[in-house]
């Protein structure tokens, strides 16, 4: 940039000798900045699977260069909206064909021995008429005591995929760029 301003001052000085120059410059680091729902192939920014955390993208209009030549019924067409997200009309992940639809809670699943929260703590208290007063060490040792159980199982959550973004394998199938065939 140093040498782009002094071709400028001495351009500037042979057009206009009488004048004196003042540059502002931009030293920004917000240059490379996306949108937060940008399209982008960023690793640390799209998982390979789909859900979890990362970036939920907008939706986008495709042309002949976002589609691959893998063909098969769930392939995007060529000036389609595609969404990154997975919709309430859309089939199951191509990585996880048994994916439940909708969020929920699977009965049959659980997490045993899941140490409980404070309100969980103090609720308990409460229900057994003991004081809740006090901080988390306060309410195990009066749990304890009035043997009260501080664990407890816990229904598993599955997620479902409906609102989730779509992930990298996802994409690439329903582009026709990938098969987890090949």
């Amino acid at each position: 940039m140093v040498l782009q301003i002094e071709d400028c001052v001495d351009c500037l000085g042979y057009l206009y000798p009488d004048f004196d120059y003042v540059f502002e410059l931009d030293h920004s680091s917000g240059h490379a900045c996306e949108r937060p729902d940008g399209l982008t192939s960023v690793l640390q920014q799209l998982n390979w699977n789909w859900g979890g955390k990362q970036r939920v993208m907008r939706d986008s209009v495709l042309n002949e260069k976002c589609i691959g030549e893998l063909r098969h019924d769930r392939a995007a067409e060529v000036d389609s909206t595609y969404s990154h997200v997975f919709l309430d009309n859309d089939l199951p992940p191509i990585l996880d064909p048994k994916a439940p639809k909708y969020d929920g809670v699977v009965v049959l699943k659980y997490k045993e021995n899941v140490p409980m929260t404070v309100p969980e703590l103090r609720k308990q208290l409460e229900e057994n008429s003991l004081s809740s007063d006090g901080k988390k060490d306060d309410l195990l040792k009066r749990c304890q005591l009035g043997n009260l159980p501080v664990k407890h199982r816990v229904a598993i959550k599955e997620e479902g995929y409906v609102g989730k973004a779509q992930g990298a394998a996802h994409i690439g199938f329903e582009r026709g760029f990938w098969d987890s065939n090949l």
